[in-house]
């Protein structure tokens, strides 16, 4: 087959969801294909093994020294509509990573929502082809899209990861934990979409368990009001932002992904290689992926439901850990991942 000359576009090259969609896909690809990566924001979280060049938004790249170029988030599909004239033969694709609407809706509000998916929407109708992130995104897209090229592919994560050791502080702090608590671990940005308030509102209802969060975000100080609030503060520790997740996992016994809406939890995939049990919430992109016998269910703001779900999966850990792992090495590895992109690309190529 030949080989492709491929370029992303990214927003920054930050250790975060849609980006290490793309680092991930570069891994898989970059021995077979010519990779380039493009970037406005000063931000080095990641270390890409391609080259990578830090991009203005009105200065344009040379598009046609590329088959495919590839565009991730608002501001690289914006860049892609604006300097569209200057694309003679390359073909455009756009990864589309969310739920637009209520993903912005519950990140600001319904007018940043109104305003900015219409806004998006316009940017990406020069696209030859747009990518979403399950069947169930897709169906959601094409309602009101004006692009109606539109396919999905599901994202994956490699199989394998060497985890670095964590701080001391944390792994002690971690370890003293474990042998008073069952830990659950919630992990991601603090926002309201990820609803992580719904586990601080279960715990007074499960003693035995304590409560680990780890990530940043605007809803940080709200959380901790919460815990303060429903007495639990004592149980519940933010540990802020950590980069090494696969050690972080390592150490807890529960996983509960409670997202009121996910585009595709990269979390649930780290959790399934690390061989660890997931709560989730019912919500659609969750059923698609995964089967009841691979992760425990609770109803999206029932609490007793997401309290029953917790202790059943305590109780039964090593059945769902082990169904959940399988289930990730068979349909949501990069290697797997990087194979569909790459039959899209080259059936747009035809």
């Amino acid at each position: 087959m030949s080989r492709l000359n491929i370029a992303y576009i990214v927003p920054s090259l930050s250790n975060r969801g849609p980006i290490k969609v793309v680092y991930e896909l570069v891994t898989q690809l970059e021995q077979s294909h010519t990779i380039e990566i493009f970037y406005f924001d000063e931000n080095k979280e990641l270390d890409f093994s391609v080259p990578a060049h830090h991009i203005s938004f009105f200065s344009a790249i040379n598009f046609d020294k590329f088959d495919i170029i590839h565009s991730h988030g608002i501001r690289p599909d914006a860049y892609l509509f604006f300097h569209h004239h200057k694309i003679k033969k390359a073909k455009s694709v756009t990864t589309l990573h969310n739920y637009v609407k209520m993903d912005l809706r519950y990140q600001y509000n319904s007018f940043i929502s109104f305003v900015f998916s219409r806004v998006w929407n316009i940017f990406t109708s020069r696209h030859d082809q747009i990518i979403v992130l399950s069947e169930d995104a897709k169906r959601y897209y094409l309602k009101f899209w004006r692009n109606k090229v539109i396919d999905f592919v599901y994202n994956g994560i490699s199989e394998d990861v060497e985890a670095a050791q964590l701080e001391h502080s944390v792994k002690d702090q971690l370890a003293k934990l474990k042998k008073e608590f069952t830990v659950i671990g919630a992990i991601g940005m603090l926002t309201k979409i990820k609803g992580f308030d719904q586990i601080i509102k279960a715990l007074p209802a499960l003693p035995k368990h304590i409560l680990v969060i780890i990530g940043d975000g605007k809803e940080a100080e709200t959380l901790q009001n919460l815990s303060r609030s429903l007495d639990v503060s004592d149980r519940v520790i933010f540990f802020g932002f950590q980069s090494n997740i696969p050690a972080i996992l390592d150490e807890l016994d529960i996983v509960v992904i409670p997202s009121r809406s996910e585009g595709f939890s990269l979390v649930i995939q780290e959790t399934a290689r690390q061989h660890k049990p997931v709560v989730c919430s019912s919500i659609p992109i969750f059923h698609e992926l995964f089967s009841p016998n691979e992760v425990q269910f609770f109803d999206l703001e029932d609490i007793d439901s997401l309290r029953s779900a917790i202790e059943n999966i305590s109780n039964n850990s090593d059945d769902f850990s082990d169904n959940l792992h399988r289930r990730f090495l068979s349909d949501y590895t990069s290697g797997t991942m990087a194979s569909r992109y790459l039959g899209i690309y080259r059936k747009l190529l035809k």
